[in-house]
């Protein structure tokens, strides 16, 4: 899964813009917060994309893609182009993640 490994690229340089942005322009926490979520993500993104058997794969991808999308996205469009109530989605995002990983915990035990 090729493409997923861009992304998981993709959100480790987004990460990286973030922690960058927080630390030498805009020391906003928010920022440094979404930063987090694209720099702890992108690794399970990786590690995804590996060709082994794991039940709900891509439904685990997807809760980990909308939610890392929604959360940090949100936040970053909120805090460098202006756009204030892009945050409302932040929660859902949030709760994409949770389910993200609680299915990740699930596969482990079916498997």
């Amino acid at each position: 899964m090729r493409w997923l490994q861009g992304i998981a690229a993709l959100w480790g340089l987004l990460g990286l813009l973030g922690a960058t942005l927080y630390a030498h322009v805009r020391p906003i926490p928010a920022l440094n917060q979404a930063a987090f979520i694209f720099l702890t993500h992108a690794p399970i993104l990786l590690w995804l994309s590996q060709e082994k058997p794991l039940s709900f794969r891509y439904l685990i991808i997807a809760s980990f893609l909308v939610g890392g999308g929604l959360f940090g996205g949100s936040i970053y469009l909120s805090h460098l182009a202006g756009l204030t109530r892009a945050t409302l989605v932040a929660p859902a995002g949030g709760i994409c993640l949770f389910l993200g990983w609680g299915l990740l915990g699930l596969a482990a035990l079916i498997k």
